[in-house]
């Protein structure tokens, strides 16, 4: 199973939400997303990283975004994806992130990164509500919605019918 951690990284000025377009038309999981979709930022954990060091460096590779407060884990979920021809397991983290940067910058990027991240964006509340394009997971628009920082309980996203019919 790997380990990975995304970020709804909140601006404090706008109190906007970074998203990023994501379009992969070459792996198998993504393939049927021909306009891409949303995603926050975010990657897989390294072997000596925590999961908020990893959400350190992901954020700064994948935005240039370096001022940042962690604050608490508000989702998990356990995926099944095959991306980049490797298929397997993915257990996710995402937690809020506040900062005052408005500036990002794709330099940092790997090239296989390049590839995919092709859009940034700061949405509103109200344009994530509203919002009709696809933003991944599943049921996030929902949770984005609401006042998500008051939450006091870590809300899974995992599909049941992932753990009842597969064998982790």
């Amino acid at each position: 199973m790997r380990l990975t951690v995304r970020g709804i990284v909140i601006n404090r000025k706008s109190g906007k939400i970074l998203l990023l377009r994501y379009v992969d038309n070459k792996s198998k999981s993504t393939i049927n997303s021909e306009d891409g979709f949303w995603v926050m930022p975010g990657g897989g954990v390294e072997e000596s990283e925590s999961f908020k060091e990893a959400l350190t460096r992901e954020i700064y590779e994948e935005t240039g975004i370096r001022q940042i407060e962690i604050a608490k884990c508000i989702i998990s979920r356990v995926i099944y994806l095959d991306l980049f021809s490797k298929a397997d397991y993915y257990y996710e983290r995402y937690y809020l992130v506040y900062t005052d940067e408005e500036i990002l910058g794709n330099a940092n990027l790997t090239d296989s990164e390049k590839e995919v991240i092709k859009q940034y964006k700061w949405w509103s509340k109200d344009e994530i509500k509203i919002n009709q394009e696809c933003i991944k997971p599943p049921n996030i628009t929902s949770i984005l919605g609401k006042d998500f920082t008051k939450l006091e309980w870590v809300i899974d996203l995992t599909d049941e019918k992932l753990l009842l019919n597969k064998k982790m």
